[in-house]
């Protein structure tokens, strides 16, 4: 999920009505010799905190707080907490996030529409990168179906297909619509990988656990703090 996309869909956290999200979260990430599952709970709380309860393979929590990222095993009770001098860019936010044509993000990010069809009852739209970015950033094409984005392309900066991610099983509350399932495909042959994420019993507006709404370090725990 790049950050490209995280501007592309209306995040959970500028959907005015939802101040919190609670969900069972599943995710795959497959690549050249390689497979990892992860499983967990995924906590949204207004305006920004997201925090992923991983119950397998490791018991971990992983809080991502504006420029903060902090990762708590409580089996070793250690802590690593990462600041960043810039705001993070949230696993799984964009997944579960409001797909609403909200393609004035790309605009504000200086992308500019280039063209634009209907395909039956599908509209495609193809974005170009800002020209100072031309040279890192390549082209993006956009799918979206009654309100519903259903896929999303980006190029390399020569035109190559990088990646595809597609939207399924959406969900409405509100006015927005919200994907269930996620698929990323890379298509590079030097990081050629497939990430599926699933959420399940997703609760808008829900109580959040009171060991996530007000979760601090234990003062024994060990903490490593860096700067990124």
């Amino acid at each position: 999920m790049t950050l490209v996309l995280a501007a592309l869909v209306l995040a959970v956290a500028g959907t005015p009505s939802v101040n919190s999200v609670c969900a069972v979260f599943e995710r795959m990430v497959k690549g050249p010799g390689s497979e990892e599952h992860v499983q967990g709970f995924y906590y949204f709380q207004a305006p920004h905190k997201v925090t992923l309860d991983v119950r397998s393979p490791v018991r971990q929590l992983v809080v991502f707080d504006g420029n903060t990222v902090t990762f708590y095993y409580p089996v070793e009770n250690k802590a690593f907490r990462v600041k960043s001098r810039s705001p993070v860019s949230v696993p799984f936010l964009e997944a579960l996030a409001s797909v609403q044509p909200e393609t004035k993000h790309l605009a504000q990010l200086g992308y500019t529409l280039s063209a634009h069809e209907f395909k039956g009852d599908t509209l495609v739209s193809r974005w170009q990168p800002p020209p100072k970015l031309k040279k890192a950033l390549g082209a993006l094409t956009l799918r979206e179906t009654r309100g519903r984005l259903i896929s999303f392309d980006e190029l390399t900066p020569k035109g190559q297909l990088e990646s595809r991610t597609s939207f399924a099983n959406h969900v409405r509350f509100g006015s927005a619509y919200f994907p269930l399932e996620i698929r990323s495909e890379s298509y590079l042959e030097s990081e050629s990988s497939e990430e599926r994420v699933t959420y399940s019993n997703v609760e808008f507006n829900c109580t959040l656990p009171k060991e996530i709404a007000s979760f601090s370090l234990p003062k024994t725990a060990i903490l490593r703090e860096v700067q990124w």
